[in-house]
């Protein structure tokens, strides 16, 4: 069977659920109206009304019902056709800070990547090749960078309230984030109250940190125990 046999039965499937469904209508509507002009004494005691009204076929709609996945197949075709039209109409200056964006995102991920595998390999050949071509120092700055980079332009757009300052909810994360990474490892519980709260519920879906002990600080994770 060709692609045309196909067609011509998808179509004829379609005509006769369009037919049935169209049967099935009028026979609910004569049901109701029936029921409008007949008081409930005249049915209750007409018992042969009652046998005509239950010989009626009820409608059970087939499961892979051939109208349903038209309308959705319809539907997925119109959208794409606006999402194209939406992307050929949008102003291309946005398109390239977009770009730019994602592009920068990538290589800061792929530098990400790539300073993982290393520490996962653990050998001290892998370590020395890779202290000799980019220093701590630049490491962590290349990091810092990404890291700013994913707040302010996402974590922090994601999870500020309703007219929330943007800007300065990505600051109070940042502080947080900086007083755990380079000061103590530690923060007080009540600084990641308020503007950090969905930031706290991130890092700690993400085994990053974990509470003390006595329940007052947020600690970072010993990374070093997992590998």
């Amino acid at each position: 069977m060709d692609t045309q046999d196909e067609l011509v039965l998808y179509q004829q499937s379609l005509q006769r659920e369009i037919e049935s469904k169209e049967y099935f209508l009028k026979q609910a509507k004569a049901a109701l109206q029936l029921q409008r002009n007949s008081s409930d004494q005249i049915l209750k005691d007409d018992i042969g009304l009652w046998n005509s009204f239950m010989e009626k076929p009820m409608f059970f709609p087939d499961r892979s019902d051939p109208l349903g996945w038209s309308l959705a197949s319809c539907e997925l075709r119109n959208r794409l056709k606006s999402n194209e039209q939406y992307l050929e109409l949008e102003p291309l200056e946005p398109l390239r800070e977009t770009l730019k964006l994602q592009e920068r995102l990538n290589t800061g991920l792929e530098t990400l990547e790539a300073l993982l595998k290393s520490r996962l390999e653990g050998h001290q050949n892998a370590k020395t090749k890779r202290r000799s071509s980019i220093s701590a120092e630049s490491c962590n700055v290349k990091l810092w960078d990404i890291l700013n980079l994913l707040i302010r332009n996402f974590v922090a757009v994601d999870l500020s309230s309703k007219g929330s300052d943007i800007d300065q909810v990505a600051a109070t994360m940042l502080d947080v984030l900086k007083h755990l990474l380079q000061v103590d490892r530690k923060v007080s519980v009540e600084e990641f109250s308020g503007q950090c709260s969905g930031l706290y519920r991130i890092l700690l879906r993400a085994n990053c940190i974990r509470k003390s002990k006595d329940g007052r600080f947020i600690e970072l994770a010993d990374f070093f125990e997992e590998f």
